[in-house]
């Protein structure tokens, strides 16, 4: 799974953006991710390259951003188990 940054999360979650071989790459399996401010907390939105599913990830801390590989793994599991896809054994 990849997830793409935009330049503004990239500086909030202070990491170095890199480039990969997109004719590799597998659309479903990719992820764009940018940060937004509301009521002076801030937000995730994350959207599917594939399919333009969209989670929203709100209320997050600098601590959050330094595991977020783990919490956006954890919020995508959730969703669709919560959408009633059924987890792989």
């Amino acid at each position: 799974m990849l997830i793409e940054c935009t330049k503004k999360l990239s500086e909030v979650m202070k990491i170095n953006l890199t480039s990969y071989d997109e004719s590799k790459a597998d659309p479903f399996y990719e992820w764009h991710a940018n940060v937004f401010m509301l009521f002076r907390r801030k937000g995730v939105l994350l959207m599917n390259n594939k399919t333009r599913y969209c989670i929203v990830l709100y209320g997050l801390k600098m601590e959050h951003f330094k595991k977020f590989d783990d919490i956006v793994l954890d919020a995508i599991e959730e969703t669709f188990l919560i959408e009633g896809l059924a987890k792989e054994a």
